[in-house]
């Protein structure tokens, strides 16, 4: 029996307002209010699931075009949404005995206000949205208050994952197992768009020690600012050179490793309301402030200087770019080139891309679009200008690779069904532990 998510897609959620017909031309009507019994379909632990609860599931399984036509196929397609209730019930039971693991109301007030902006726009705006959510019989209060749950929901069991698979025991896949999975979806996969993959060294101005100097200056004016009892937020917002600004310098809950060395390792030795002293990084100079701490994550603030640079810098940009280009027109590789130029090179982007061709304008930003069009295996692009914020950098991509479109092959997509089949199987080891001590029964 194939096994329904566990944890609803919200992005899908968001667009069935957007993409599906009314409930009533789905089959799905919505009963008169004044007439809705509750159902209690199945009982787990001290919860309950609902027949509501059921229905609403199925309209996301009917956006993402999971629901059969075939009748005996719908019936086995509800018993395992109802077990998918179940089973997130589980883990919402154990997680909720961990206050740890319970998600920040400004973080879910935060992706529920993103993802509605997002729908509104794909759908041309409030007053469709709206119309769009009433023949769904649902105001946009409702469908708000569905999207917070959604939210927290999953945020409560993506966290509860996390603790409980930390230094779990490996699990083994075998090649059997893999192939038997590639071939029961492979009629779904459809065609392998045409790929193209490249690889890139970005050039960026490098400041003066004069730049990096001023940029102390500024920051330690700032610090003082702080430390005298301005608030920190105000400050970073009126103040601050990084894309955190417009939310107060608001760096969210983040784990060791998702930031530069210098930057996680104040962050991580300051308590709870502490203020770094400023901090150096390939970015610029840093004012750190924590707010909450919880165990492995910090939620944090900061202040950012970035040093200037000036034309003599740019000159320098593109002179250094156009070395690269003209070394691997001649044959020398473009790994190696960026190993050597590394402190030279942006270290935000990737060195490494690999994208359908189809989407290019909207995998890349738009100084790539005319650079890349029609480019072929082999070709050396650039130098070519990409503008961030107020400096310009310079960009040499090498195409390594187009390959044509076609069907997907096992040993392409090996890696990608080891990793999901391996993380199935470590759920279902938490699922059975859950399952074993947890009074469940299905009244369907």
């Amino acid at each position: 029996m194939r096994r329904l998510p566990i944890l609803p897609v919200l992005a899908v959620l968001a667009g069935s307002v957007a993409h599906s017909p009314g409930l009533a031309a789905q089959g799905l009507v919505r009963t008169d209010p004044g007439e809705i019994v509750e159902r209690v379909i199945a009982v787990v632990g001290d919860s309950v699931v609902t027949l509501t609860e059921l229905q609403e599931y199925l309209v996301v399984l009917r956006a993402q075009g999971q629901l059969p036509n075939d009748p005996a196929a719908m019936a086995e397609v509800e018993e395992e949404a109802l077990q998918a209730l179940v089973d997130q019930l589980l883990i919402l039971q154990a997680a909720g005995r961990d206050s740890t693991l319970i998600p920040e109301d400004d973080e879910v007030e935060s992706r529920v206000a993103q993802m509605l902006e997002q729908t509104s726009q794909r759908m041309g705006g409030q007053t469709r949205f709206q119309e769009a959510l009433a023949l769904e019989g649902m105001t946009q209060a409702q469908y708000r208050e569905l999207l917070k749950q959604s939210i927290r929901r999953e945020q409560i069991q993506q966290a509860y994952f996390q603790t409980e698979l930390r230094g779990a025991p490996a699990v083994v896949v075998t090649e059997a197992e893999l192939r038997e999975v590639f071939e029961a979806r492979r009629a779904d996969l459809g065609e392998r768009p045409e790929l193209l993959t490249i690889r890139q060294a970005v050039v960026e101005p490098a400041a003066s020690d004069s730049a990096w100097s001023a940029a102390k200056a500024r920051i330690d004016s700032m610090r003082a600012r702080v430390g005298a009892g301005e608030d920190f937020a105000e400050l970073a917002r009126e103040h601050s050179m990084d894309g955190s600004a417009a939310n107060g310098g608001d760096m969210g809950w983040f784990r060791r490793g998702q930031m530069v060395r210098e930057f996680e390792e104040v962050a991580f030795r300051l308590p709870p309301g502490g203020v770094s002293e400023p901090v150096r990084t390939q970015f610029g100079w840093h004012i750190v402030k924590v707010e909450r701490f919880r165990p492995g994550e910090v939620n944090a603030r900061h202040i950012l200087f970035r040093p200037e640079t000036g034309p003599a810098a740019d000159q320098q940009a593109r002179a250094t770019a156009e070395e690269i280009a003209q070394r691997v027109r001649s044959g020398s590789e473009i790994e190696s080139l960026v190993a050597e130029f590394r402190d030279r090179l942006s270290r935000e982007v990737p060195d490494s891309v690999s994208l359908p061709r189809a989407n290019l304008t909207e995998a890349l930003p738009p100084a790539y679009h005319q650079p890349l069009q029609g480019a072929e295996t082999g070709d050396v692009v650039g130098p070519f200008p990409y503008p961030v914020g107020d400096q310009t950098s310079w960009v040499v991509v090498k195409v390594v690779q187009v390959r044509p479109a076609g069907p997907y092959i096992f040993e392409e997509l090996r890696p990608s069904i080891e990793q999901q089949l391996r993380e199935e199987q470590q759920i279902e080891r938490v699922l059975e532990k859950l399952r074993e001590r947890t009074f469940v029964e299905i009244r369907l």
